[in-house]
């Protein structure tokens, strides 16, 4: 109910959409100014990485507020419940996470675990997604390829805590066909978390 915020448009998307039985998806993947040091781009969305606790505090507004419970003022019902909250879109593109001129794994995986407790906290039966890698083969330009950003995940000494891994396919060929392009349907596999 913090007056900052302005949930109008959210609150009447997510209720549109339980109304009719779709479930949605929360991706948070844009940055205010206040918290990335005055960094932005001309871009639809800002992204340089915000600082780990801040997004871990909007986060928790995030899961309370669409917990199922959250009923805001002026409102006769609670909001609808969000099961799937994914930390950030293709962390491992520059143009949509950025340290300085690159990706930055370390930074990514602090904003999952700033964001990860709050959001178990206010909606237990939440399934966050991590990694949500962008469809890239190769490292290079300040990127990372999916295979090294899902393996830096995997490897990963920070103790970072999940539900889900979401890579993003963008297929050059049916699921089942040879290809040569990575990640694709028949080449990620499977990764082996702790």
């Amino acid at each position: 109910n913090d007056p900052a915020y302005d949930w109008t448009a959210t609150d009447a998307k997510l209720s549109g959409l339980a109304s009719r039985g779709i479930t949605p998806l929360i991706s948070v993947y844009s940055s205010p100014t206040w918290t990335t040091g005055g960094r932005k781009t001309d871009t639809q969305y800002n992204p340089y990485a915000p600082k780990p606790g801040d997004y871990g505090k909007f986060m928790a507004a995030v899961s309370k507020r669409y917990s199922g419970t959250f009923t805001p003022t002026g409102g006769t019902s609670p909001l609808p419940r969000v099961r799937l909250i994914e930390i950030w879109n293709e962390p491992n593109l520059k143009s949509f996470f950025r340290v300085g001129g690159r990706t930055n794994l370390k930074v990514y995986l602090r904003l999952v675990r700033e964001a990860y407790g709050p959001i178990k906290r206010n909606n237990r039966r939440a399934i966050v997604i991590a990694g949500v890698g962008g469809p890239r083969s190769t490292n290079g330009a300040g990127n990372l390829g999916a295979r090294q950003w899902l393996n830096g995940i995997v490897r990963s000494p920070l103790n970072v805590k999940f539900d889900a891994y979401s890579q993003h396919i963008y297929p050059n060929a049916a699921p089942f066909s040879r290809t040569k392009a990575f990640p694709s349907w028949n080449k990620i596999g499977r990764a082996s978390c702790r």
